[in-house]
């Protein structure tokens, strides 16, 4: 690849992070977006977003002579400068790591097409994986650059990014900076490593932000017994520069697919003798279900009512949404349990049933749990338990 003559990109994936780089390179380049999924790529030729991100929504129509949906990979990799792979890297916990399976054959396949197309790995990975590939293919041009988005600011996230952070060799590093430079509109910081560097960079920079949650968290468990007014205590505390005021509204606890597959995948690579906080936040965070579901349960209402599962209010992912876990705890007793979330078409979700028409919900619970409130909820005459003292996400 010569400098700056990028003129087609391949990315495979049309999750999250495909999307937003969609997005973002159509805006200069051609970019073919490959995923084996048909469904998601019928959505991307109707111009229809399949990812909750309005920014990208727009993005899609007025960039759509620039974004081609593929299903095919080898008519994907024809006249390819650059492949950027943005493929699922699911923990598995009896492996005690991620599951590298499908992006390890995507390489293999690319590899074998055409071993001279640079691979630009967007996926989280373990620390030594790229070098692993490279050394596997006796290449040097796979890289490892990791993204930080937001669930719905996706696009608006990689066009304005914290940092750019670029780890491989120092010859195909220079090949893609500029490249990766001139896509940002706010002219962020470029910090150039090792790829094993950049892939510790990410796992580190998640595990960060999931501690963070879990230290405003075990502040508000101590408030919340002791009957103190929590919100003075979090803006006494975040006044100081040093800690900042921001990442700090409490939750019933982090969830999501990013931050808890992160920190464990770094807790299962750190020396067991020398890393005592990264393997600590977990055991907070669980504990932190535990004294939310407690403190529920305690009230002894005989139905309890979850209004959204979604993780925030920009997401359409809840698979993993910390709710569910105080939800699971819930259930072992003998409370009655609905559900508020319009994302759901279905009448049941894990056994419980939907009530999707508001006011009948509302009536049906005697407290209604959410873990991030909205002005409708407020407005609504019904007692709500929440830790979302700032009304934010």
């Amino acid at each position: 690849m010569k400098e700056n003559k990028i003129k087609k990109v391949s990315i495979f994936g049309a999750g999250y992070v495909g999307c937003a780089l969609a997005g973002t390179i159509s805006n200069k380049y051609e970019v073919d977006l490959y995923d084996i999924d048909i469904e998601r790529i019928n959505l991307l030729k109707a111009n229809i977003s399949p990812i909750k991100d309005e920014l990208f929504q727009k993005t899609l129509k007025s960039n759509k002579k620039n974004i081609f949906p593929k299903i095919n990979r080898k008519i994907t990799l024809k006249d390819c400068d650059l492949c950027i792979l943005c493929l699922p890297t699911n923990y598995q916990d009896h492996k005690k790591g991620f599951d590298t399976s499908i992006l390890e054959k995507e390489i293999k396949r690319i590899k074998n097409l055409n071993n001279k197309i640079p691979i630009l790995i967007k996926s989280t990975v373990p620390v030594g994986f790229t070098d692993l590939q490279n050394k596997k293919f006796q290449s040097s041009n796979i890289l490892f650059s990791p993204e930080f988005l937001r669930e719905g600011m996706a696009l608006e996230d990689n066009l304005n990014p914290s940092r750019i952070i670029i780890g491989g060799s120092k010859k195909h590093r220079k090949n893609l900076i500029k490249f990766l430079c001139s896509l940002s509109k706010n002219n962020p910081p470029l910090i150039e490593m090792e790829s094993s560097e950049a892939e510790l960079v990410k796992l580190f920079s998640n595990s960060y932000l999931a501690m963070r949650v879990a230290f405003f968290n075990e502040l508000d468990s101590f408030s919340f017994e002791k009957g103190l007014e929590m919100k003075r205590i979090i803006e006494g505390i975040s006044s100081d520069p040093r800690i900042g005021n921001y990442y700090n509204n409490p939750s019933f606890g982090f969830g999501g697919y990013c931050l808890p597959k992160d920190l464990k995948q770094l807790s299962s690579q750190l020396n067991s003798d020398s890393s005592y906080l990264i393997k600590s936040i977990d055991k907070s965070n669980q504990a932190r279900f535990e004294f939310i579901s407690k403190k529920i349960i305690d009230l002894k209402p005989s139905s309890v009512g979850i209004y959204r599962l979604q993780m925030k209010s920009a997401s359409d992912n809840f698979k993993e949404a910390a709710v569910i876990e105080i939800l699971k705890k819930i259930l072992k007793t003998k409370i009655k349990v609905y559900i508020y979330e319009p994302l759901i078409k279905d009448k049941s979700y894990m056994d419980i049933e939907i009530k999707n028409n508001y006011e009948d919900f509302i009536k049906s619970c005697d407290i209604v749990i959410a873990n991030r409130t909205d002005d409708k909820l407020k407005k609504s005459d019904v007692k709500i338990f929440t830790r979302d003292i700032f009304g934010e996400n």
